[in-house]
């Protein structure tokens, strides 16, 4: 794991085989309490998402807390998904980011996302196993005057969902009411237990 700043964003990324993937309380060690277990992937799937072809976990700070001076206290996450499309060489980018040679091009295409057990398809009822991208989590973006400039994180969200080309319903070919960036399976074949 390293901490790297790409497009003004600083956060920790993870790599395939890095030590925090050999045990689950390392992977959740943050400042935020987690919803319970159940509204979690398994550790098992995290892993399957850090050896994708076209994701990698990374943990990212968020502003979340403002202190009486009106500072916020920075917070870490959950882990997210970073996804890519799928023609990026992402251990050609491991390589890059661990020789600190990575460039904000190396993640101008990627998109930060959520697992979420199901994406519903409101026109054919269809169920699925995916990777959602919350349009009201900015990223949080850091200059030189301030520590967290909302507007700047909202406009590189904003960019980064109107280059992304979102998922529709395999099924039916709907789009979803939510932003899809990757579907694994629809929730009938049980690849995960959760």
């Amino acid at each position: 794991m390293k901490w790297i700043k790409a497009e003004s964003v600083n956060f920790k990324y993870i790599f395939p085989n890095d030590d925090i993937m050999k045990e689950e309380g390392e992977l959740f060690k943050t400042n935020i309490t987690l919803l319970g277990e159940k509204s979690n992937p398994s550790f098992d799937f995290y892993k399957t998402l850090q050896s994708g072809v076209n994701t990698r976990l990374a943990i990212f700070k968020n502003y979340r807390l403002k202190t009486l001076r009106g500072d916020y206290v920075p917070l870490y996450d959950t882990p997210y998904c970073i996804i890519w499309p799928d023609d990026v060489n992402l251990t050609e980018l491991d390589k890059k980011v661990a020789n600190d040679c990575f460039s904000d091009e190396d993640f101008r295409r990627s998109i930060r996302a959520r697992m979420v057990k199901i994406v519903l398809c409101r026109n054919c009822r269809s169920e699925y196993m995916g990777l959602v991208v919350d349009s009201s989590e900015v990223y949080t973006v850091e200059t030189e005057k301030t520590n967290f400039d909302y507007r700047l994180g909202s406009e590189l969200l904003d960019n980064k969902i109107k280059n992304y080309k979102f998922k529709k319903c395999p099924n039916c070919n709907s789009p979803f009411t939510i932003y899809v960036a990757k579907i694994f399976y629809e929730c009938e074949d049980k690849k995960f237990t959760w």
